[in-house]
């Protein structure tokens, strides 16, 4: 979560060491990735969306880092992608724990060989090759888009049945003295329901 001038953006949070050649923003669309303690690098969809720049201040995980670097393409309908130093990440977490490390293999070696020869050697470690790696991270992205989407179904449905029920109430309540009329020459109840209703579809 990436929170700025009173509002929250759902953002993944990545901690990495910029020392490192992997694991960083690969589009700085502007400003550095060279990240040093207090510093934050964000989405330039969701600085444009809350008027942030370079050198502004944004609160992540509780406490405020320096906006120094700005992505491209991170954003999406869900949420976006944001870094910050390893160090300041695991104090925030309160442990050294990593979640994944990226290694770079020899030219000559088999992506899939190594990471089933990593797997063997430790149970409790999970080695992917790139392909799928990113086809488990597209999968999580989709999940929580697809939550994201039968919210909105729902609250779309609900809203239409909202405007139903007035749109009937409304037209009843204009066409009352009519009704009162046939009601008074011997028309049923379910007639005057099926007249109420065939007066909203019509609507």
């Amino acid at each position: 979560m990436v929170k700025t001038n009173g509002a929250s953006v759902l953002s993944y949070i990545i901690g990495y060491d910029p020392k490192e050649p992997l694991g960083g923003p690969q589009t700085v669309a502007g400003g550095t990735a060279d990240l040093q303690p207090g510093e934050a690098i964000i989405d330039e969809a969701v600085a444009r969306s809350q008027d942030l720049s370079l050198g502004d201040e944004v609160e992540i995980m509780g406490q405020d880092f320096t906006i120094v670097g700005l992505t491209r393409g991170l954003t999406n309908i869900v949420n976006s992608i944001s870094f910050i130093p390893l160090q300041d990440f695991q104090a925030l977490r309160g442990g050294e724990a990593v979640s994944y490390a990226l290694l770079d293999v020899a030219p000559d070696a088999n992506p899939a060989q190594v990471a089933a020869a990593i797997n063997a050697r430790d149970p409790d470690v999970l080695a992917l090759p790139t392909a799928d790696f990113s086809r488990e991270e597209k999968q999580i992205i989709r999940d929580m888009s697809v939550e994201l989407l039968n919210i909105m179904n729902l609250s779309g449905f609900l809203i239409g049945l909202a405007v139903t029920a007035l749109t009937l109430y409304t037209s009843a309540l204009r066409k009352r003295q009519e009704y009162g009329v046939l009601k008074a020459i011997g028309a049923k109840n379910r007639n005057l329901y099926a007249v109420v209703m065939a007066q909203v579809f019509r609507s």
